[in-house]
Formats: structure tokens, sequence, C-alpha cells
């Protein structure tokens, strides 16, 4: 699909980055107040991964994935090109939540040129699923050095695994999608340590620095 020179030339001069829950949708903004965002993703995509990486530059050099530490080394980035991706809300920020003033337990990465969603360590998908918060979304079961964790993938489109199949680091797991509870494409990535006896699962943050802070969305 290629825009027409009218269609890109209402991006250009928009350039509205509309941080959503966490992600991000270009567009008029017209379309915006209708509700009309079929076909949008698409038209994104079909931008050249130029324009797009010039578009969000400034996001990218300011919160991109990279250059946040990575504290668990046993885990890597759940997208393909972290230098070409950024933070649009990070872990334990405040966001208003049907109502109530919430605390965000995982980060959102949006990605400028490509949706790929990773699996960050071997393990086996512990469910694949759809509700009304996450969306699409997939949670693998890691056992990392005698250890228990899971790792949660939300708001996805098209998903390629299955519960119980074994993945390993780097497989490709899902699509960057704009399911559930999000008016931004993005991807909401979440670890957590896991009492296999308790099924109690903890939040962990995974990134060590901080350039937001706690704000309300």
């Amino acid at each position: 699909m290629i825009w027409n020179e009218e269609l890109k030339t209402k991006v250009v001069e928009m350039k509205t980055k509309w941080d959503g829950i966490g992600g991000y949708i270009e567009a008029t903004k017209e379309d915006i107040d209708k509700g009309n965002l079929l076909g949008i993703q698409e038209k994104i995509e079909a931008l050249p991964k130029e324009y797009l990486e010039t578009i969000f530059a400034e996001r990218i050099i300011e919160h991109g994935l990279n250059i946040y530490h990575w504290i668990n080394n046993s885990f890597d980035y759940p997208v393909k090109f972290p230098k070409k991706s950024y933070i649009s809300s990070e872990f334990y920020h405040l966001r208003k939540y049907q109502g109530k003033i919430v605390y965000h337990t995982a980060i959102d990465i949006v990605c400028t040129n490509d949706h790929r969603i990773l699996a960050s360590a071997d393990g086996i998908v512990h469910n694949v699923g759809y509700n009304s918060l996450f969306g699409k979304y997939v949670v693998i079961k890691h056992v990392i050095n005698g250890k228990y964790y899971i790792t949660e993938y939300a708001h996805a489109d098209n998903i390629y695994v299955e519960k119980g199949q074994k993945v390993k680091k780097g497989d490709v797991i899902a699509l960057i999608g704009l399911t559930g509870n999000t008016d931004g494409y993005h991807l909401h990535y979440a670890i957590k340590s896991w009492n296999n006896k308790l099924k109690r699962y903890i939040p962990i943050n995974m990134v060590a620095t901080t350039t937001y802070g706690l704000r309300i969305k």
C-alpha cells in the first residue's frame, strides 16, 4: 500500500505521536476524533523505514530501549532492533485505569520499523489468550539458574505459538498490535518472578535507568 502525496503531507504536517496507553498512532486529528483507526497500521508500515525513523528520532534518542541498562542478562530484548525502538511507558509509573490510579508493572516498547515480538529467554509457552485489558497475549514460563520466571507479551496482533510449545530466546512469537485496552501500537512487556508452589507472581523491573519518572497519563 503506497500513500498518496496528500496523506503523506498530512502526516508530515501533524507529526503527532498520539501516546495512548504506551504506544503511538500517527493520523490526522479528524481520524482520531472519529475513531476511524481502520487501516492506520498499514499506512504507517507503508511509509519508508527511513521516514519512520526520522519521525521517532527524538523519542529514540531520549528513551531508546538500548540506552536503558538491562538488569538481568539472562533475558534479551523482546524486539529485534532495540536501537530503533523506545520505551513509551516505564516500569511502575502512575497511570489512570477505569477511574483509578494504578502502577504500571511492565514497560511499553514502541518499535519504529519491525513489529516482530521475540521470546526474551528459552522457555515453554505457559498461556496464549485474549482479554479486554491485554488483548491478545502470550505468557512464557522460564526456569533460569533454578529460579522460576514468566514473561508477558501483550497487545499483540498475530500470535505464532501455542500453549505448551517450547521456544528459544529470539524466536518470533507474535506481532505488535493494537488489541485490548490501548489506543497505540506497542508491546506491553513484563517479567515476573514465579513461586511455583504458591503460584505467586512478583513483577520485576528490568531497566535500571529512569528518564520519565512517575507520572499520570
